[in-house]
């Protein structure tokens, strides 16, 4: 039986640029008919103007709040409603991915606590076999883990962001090793972005901001959409050029609405533990940070999907200014610090060297 929202699910995923036989594909493995994708897929090139469904509430026949016209996004109090819904649709997985950064948190604090301790007797009791090869092996130890806690919670954010998007109910490691998957293409997308934003802060900080707003989404696009290196940061400034003033609204209001909450709850935890020094204090702040980090991620998740579903001027076309804008801006930082080098050096070479004149000792 064909239905408004699977119409709706071929419009937006066309409009997304998903081709037709990958659109099917999906279909068929969520159990439709193919006589029904079939119809759909004629009706849906008719002229209409249904409410555009969430894909994933769709094919698994859920029901979320949608904002019911497709040219507006939903105010801020009203993607909170949506972000809420879609947490508890997905509770389980999400708290299971969000637990490869919690137990990595509390790996590191212990890592923390016994290097730290092991240092201090190592220093107090230089003579009992402290060695400076040891030392060399315990640091390179602490590089080893803090590199690979860096990789797995990169990977449970990207993990994070499938279960938002995917279609189907699957177990947490399969979302892991989709996100392995993807893990460089994020990597570099967010490099990029590091070095564009902070080469925009040199030029008197507001650019910076702005660039920073307009790459909110590349994150999403490099996951949901397969779009990767300086064209995911492009197409993120695409999109919220749409509704530029609107998203970067709702973004600072989720901002301000996340460190409100982590003010107080940090200051509640203060009031309860005497000893703001205590280490089970700081691993419950981290703790409580990276649930409101997950919280934000999902909220900025559903604004993407409304300003994605609004109809563009134009079809996406990367604008060249702007992509030899954003490389100068990536390469800025290096050219500054090479610039600083090479002045460095010439202007030792042309200091001229004032002999010492010892005193005469007779």
């Amino acid at each position: 039986m064909v239905t408004e929202e699977l119409m709706d699910y071929i419009k937006v995923q066309t409009t997304s640029g998903v081709g037709g036989g990958k659109i099917k594909e999906v279909l068929r493995a969520n159990g439709w008919q193919e006589i029904d994708i079939n119809e759909a897929f004629k009706k849906a090139n008719e002229p209409q103007t249904p409410a555009v469904a969430s894909s994933s509430s769709m094919l698994q026949g859920q029901s979320r709040p949608e904002n019911n016209n497709p040219g507006t996004i939903p105010g801020p109090f009203s993607l909170l409603k949506e972000t809420f819904l879609s947490i508890k649709d997905k509770l389980p997985t999400l708290l299971g991915i969000l637990f490869v950064p919690l137990l990595l948190q509390a790996l590191i604090f212990l890592l923390v606590t016994v290097f730290g301790a092991g240092v201090s007797a190592i220093f107090i009791n230089r003579g009992a076999g402290f060695s400076s090869s040891n030392m060399i092996i315990v640091f390179v130890l602490v590089a080893v883990f803090i590199i690979l806690s860096f990789y797995f919670s990169y990977l449970s954010i990207i993990a994070f962001v499938e279960a938002l998007s995917g279609n189907e109910k699957r177990k947490i490691m399969d979302y892991l090793k989709a996100a392995g998957k993807k893990f460089f293409k994020v990597w570099w997308a967010g490099a990029l972005m590091g070095l564009i934003i902070f080469g925009g802060f040199i030029f008197f900080i507001f650019p910076g901001i702005f660039i920073a707003f307009s790459l909110s989404f590349v994150i999403f696009v490099v996951i949901t959409e397969d779009v990767y290196g300086l064209k995911a940061l492009l197409k993120s400034r695409y999109y919220v050029n749409r509704a530029r003033a609107k998203v970067i609204g709702r973004i600072i209001f989720a901002e301000a609405a996340i460190f409100l909450v982590s003010f107080i709850f940090s200051f509640l935890l203060g009031l309860i533990v005497k000893n703001n020094k205590n280490t089970f204090l700081s691993l419950l702040t981290n703790t409580g940070n990276i649930i409101l980090s997950g919280f934000v991620l999902v909220y900025c998740y559903r604004l993407f999907e409304h300003v994605r579903r609004l109809k563009g001027d134009e079809d996406f076309v990367p604008s060249k200014k702007i992509e030899f804008f954003y490389i100068f801006l990536a390469i800025l930082p290096f050219l500054i610090m090479i610039s600083a080098l090479i002045i460095s050096i010439v202007t030792s070479y042309k200091t001229p060297v004032v002999p010492m004149v010892l005193p005469n000792s007779t």
